[in-house]
């Protein structure tokens, strides 16, 4: 019982955690390139009044995480991602559950994402964060267990 306990306190932290982040402003995401002030300076100053310039690049949140066990409780870490709608989100997923199961699988139902990592191994999935809300993370192979949440919030 003390496992379930510790799995559900850690639930209920998860969901309050996301929560209390859906009321603060986090940092936009960065593009995947970077070009210093003076160099973006002379390119503004360059361009002719009037002249179109090039749509920026797109944003990418970045996230790595971790498939752990602590005491019997599998799961990735961290458990609630936060991202912007419009943005590409990009997740590396690192197996180092040791558990008699080598594969675990990491899946969010709502962007049609199912993925399996097998142990010791680590697998990188990206996909456009086109739609706000709070969407379930899970285990598709081992549904009680390995949660978390993905709140993408409006900009």
């Amino acid at each position: 019982m003390v496992k379930r306990s510790g799995f559900v306190l850690g639930t209920v932290a998860g969901a309050a955690f996301g929560f209390a982040m859906a009321h603060v402003a986090i940092a936009p995401a960065r593009a995947a390139t970077t070009v210093s002030q003076p160099a973006a300076q002379a390119a503004a100053t360059a361009a002719p009044a009037g002249a179109m310039t090039a749509p920026a690049a797109p944003s990418i949140r970045e996230f790595k995480i971790l498939g752990t066990d602590y005491r019997g409780t599998k799961r990735w870490e961290p458990a609630t991602l936060i991202c912007y709608q419009g943005e590409t989100v990009r997740i590396t997923l690192i197996n180092k559950i040791p558990a008699e199961t080598p594969t675990h699988g990491f899946m969010i139902a709502g962007y049609n994402i199912k993925e399996e990592i097998p142990a010791n191994t680590e697998k990188v999935i990206e996909f456009l964060a086109d739609k706000p809300g709070l969407f379930t993370i899970n285990c598709h192979l081992h549904p009680k267990h390995i949660g978390g949440q993905l709140l993408v919030l409006t900009k």
